[in-house]
């Protein structure tokens, strides 16, 4: 039996493949600047007899939203919100989104330059999320400010009753191709 002679195979130089594999990805975040994800909208009594509530001003901006995204080359990611659950009658919630803050690569941009009224159906919000992320945590990412309305050209003042409701709003991020 003779020795093997694996010198023959080496060489000064070799190689072998790696393989990079960058996945897609979507995912997102609410952060807060009190540590609570709770935030409360009322309107507030009238401070002489014979006034309605005042509805003026009944805003709170303590949640920041936060994403990650990575995208294929032809698409691009979205993010909507929508309402879960009733609102007292003749009241809306208005959502007014921020421009990003700190964020790196591209990040995606509000859509339009008003609040949007949120119901049970997912508005687009923010658009053109391509590969970048936010930053985490409060003062990062989209600053979401919510006001509580009364529409008072619609609403039978009679139907307001004193209650409490809880309403989800409830953000998604999805992926779509490019125009």
């Amino acid at each position: 039996m003779g020795i093997a002679n694996f010198a023959k195979a080496d060489k000064e130089k070799n190689n072998h493949q790696v393989n990079i594999d960058i996945p897609t990805l979507a995912i997102i975040d609410i952060e807060s600047a009190t540590n609570s994800l709770t935030i409360s909208l009322s309107p507030s009594a009238p401070k002489e007899a014979g006034l309605g509530l005042n509805f003026t001003n009944i805003e709170n901006n303590n949640l920041w939203l936060n994403y990650s995204s990575i995208v294929n080359k032809n698409s691009k990611n979205s993010i909507s919100a929508k309402i879960e659950g009733e609102l007292p009658e003749g009241i809306t919630i208005e959502l007014f989104v921020g421009d990003c803050l700190n964020g790196k690569g591209e990040v995606g941009k509000r859509k339009g330059s008003k609040a949007v009224t949120l119901s049970t159906t997912g508005k687009e919000i923010i658009h053109n999320i391509r590969t970048g992320f936010t930053g985490n945590g409060s003062g990062n990412g989209h600053n979401l400010s919510y006001s509580l309305k009364i529409d008072n050209n619609s609403i039978d003042y009679e139907k307001i009753v004193s209650e409490s409701k809880d309403i989800n709003v409830v953000y998604t991020i999805y992926n779509h191709k490019l125009e």
